[in-house]
């Protein structure tokens, strides 16, 4: 599904049935070469606009703007006034454009199917491939649990209304409990239907019933360097999930974003220390430069395709075992690879391998 073709069909009130009109289906081996690569239309200035100050907006209130307003403050003491202004300005220009054109524009009664979710699709012309046993129509068994890989800077191409569509319900989503720290970015995560990571909130979830998303590599993904043939998945290590799914038993969901490795170039230091710090903070400190070489600037314009695999089945077992959870877990690797393989040379990157650490 190209989610540009949506247009007026992309509201809440909508059934996932009229979406599904626009959809277009592939063969056992998928989509044809760089089918996924396929581009949106221009964006008009007005879009344009919306998408580099609300990607500034996220960037800043995620922590980028102490960054600007420090480097605002330190002139200001040395008595650069100028660059201090400029600073200052810089951060919180975009947040004053960006309510502007969102008050004016947006008419969406659900934050997840907003303005800026729509700019979204067409400035990263986004697409979603699933298999026909995730369709809502299949019939299946207890709740999801969508294990989305890489992290990147920011996962951008996670669109959570097109994930309560083909989970048919509601999605809990799973973030870094930091970020609830943060001022406006709470009621921001709280809109969209996130919660802390940690144990007890996503077992709650899966007792309700109710599907579950994460983005699995988390921090330590953000730093893991790809190259033009391969790209890297840090996932040996995630086990958790997979207890949390066989206590349910949920079914496993692998989801691999391409393109979200090469929306920002990252600078990664040599002795991972900026890696070491933020892994042990549970917090981002990688520096990224992004439109035409910008520091801690918007995304570059790529094509992004959130491709599903198969959902893997987990029997219900209360107290599973360490031997069940590392089955369940290669199982989960061989998924994502798989899933990879099968779309790597639809979305132009037939030279790749997936490399998971």
């Amino acid at each position: 599904l190209d989610l540009v073709n949506l247009g007026e069909l992309f509201d809440p009130d909508v059934p996932f049935s009229e979406w599904c009109k626009k959809c277009q289906s592939a063969g056992d081996d998928g989509f044809g070469t760089n089918r996924l690569q396929d581009l949106a239309p221009d964006l008009t200035p007005l879009e344009h606009t919306e998408r580099i100050c609300g990607t500034l907006l996220y960037i800043n209130l995620s922590g980028a703007g102490i960054v600007w307003l420090s480097l605002a403050l330190i002139c200001y003491c040395c008595g650069w006034y100028h660059p201090a202004r400029s600073f200052a300005m810089y951060t919180l220009m975009p947040i004053g454009i960006w309510l502007v054109i969102y008050i004016l524009y947006d008419r969406s009664k659900d934050s997840r199917y907003g303005i800026h979710h729509k700019n979204q699709h067409k400035y990263l012309h986004l697409k979603y491939v699933w298999p026909v046993e995730l369709h809502p129509s299949a019939k299946r068994e207890g709740p999801l649990i969508f294990c989305i890989v890489p992290h990147g800077v920011i996962p951008l191409g996670i669109d959570y209304a097109m994930f309560d569509k083909l989970g048919a319900g509601r999605c809990n989503w799973v973030a870094a409990p930091v970020l609830f720290k943060l001022p406006f970015f709470r009621s921001y995560l709280e809109r969209v239907g996130a919660m802390p990571a940690n144990a007890a909130n996503i077992r709650a979830a899966l007792a309700r019933n109710e599907n579950v998303a994460i983005v699995l590599d988390g921090v330590a993904g953000m730093f893991q360097a790809t190259t033009e043939r391969q790209e890297v998945a840090y996932l040996l290590k995630r086990k958790g999930i997979v207890k949390f799914a066989l206590e349910s038993g949920a079914s496993l969901v692998p989801v691999y974003g391409f393109g979200h490795s090469e929306l920002w170039t990252k600078l990664l230091d040599p002795f991972r220390l900026f890696e070491r710090i933020s892994t042990s903070l549970d917090i981002s400190l990688v520096p990224f430069f992004g439109l035409g070489g910008w520091p801690l600037g918007p995304t570059n314009r790529v094509p992004l395709a959130m491709v599903f695999g198969q959902p893997l089945e987990c029997p219900q077992k209360p107290v599973p075992s360490q031997g069940e959870i590392d089955c369940y877990h290669t199982h989960l690797l061989d998924s994502f690879k798989e899933t990879f393989d099968k779309h790597k040379a639809a979305y132009g990157w037939s030279q790749k391998t997936l490399m998971i650490v």
